[in-house]
């Protein structure tokens, strides 16, 4: 999927860190970042969870409010799920995407699973009921990534300020 600059083909977030694949100049591109990604990466991939959810067929689906997709309602239905990444293929009637993620199960273990392949494309009439709200998160993803990986756009680490002493009460000063 296209950004600005770039043919996005994959995100994934590994922990903190960012790995893509893309397209620049005919060439495919794979990217493994050793910087934090930006929270609005984060942000992003979190949005897809209702949808991760609901074609994945999972019971909680029937609780998305998709009229409120912020809402309490909705992030109950998906607290126990995490996007960890996306997988776009194809182009005009065939562009589709996979989404990877996770549940957490009862048992304190994780499952992970992706989607199975769904078409996001207007011209083609299989395509996913949801496909143009899924499509333009798809676009904020891909613009994120670009982000991280043209712009440098990383988290903002904060050092943490240590309490010392004022220089006057230095017990190891020259100045007496």
């Amino acid at each position: 999927m296209n950004a600005n600059q770039i043919d996005v083909k994959k995100v994934k977030m590994n922990g903190n860190r960012l790995d893509a694949s893309y397209w620049y100049d005919q060439k495919e591109i794979n990217v493994k970042g050793k910087e934090p990604f930006h929270d609005d990466l984060r942000k992003a991939m979190n949005a897809l969870k209702p949808y991760f959810v609901e074609i994945c067929e999972q019971s909680e689906a029937k609780d998305i409010d998709w009229n409120n997709l912020d809402g309490t309602k909705t992030s109950e239905a998906c607290i126990k799920f995490g996007v960890s990444g996306i997988a776009i293929s194809g182009s005009g009637s065939t562009e589709s995407v996979v989404i990877s993620g996770f549940k957490l199960l009862k048992t304190n273990k994780t499952l992970f699973f992706t989607t199975p392949r769904v078409i996001i494309s207007e011209e083609n009439d299989d395509r996913y009921e949801r496909y143009e709200d899924l499509k333009q998160l798809l676009q904020v993803i891909c613009f994120e990534a670009e982000d991280y990986i043209i712009n440098h756009k990383y988290s903002e680490f904060k050092q943490p300020e240590l309490p010392f002493k004022d220089d006057d009460d230095d017990p190891y000063s020259e100045n007496e």
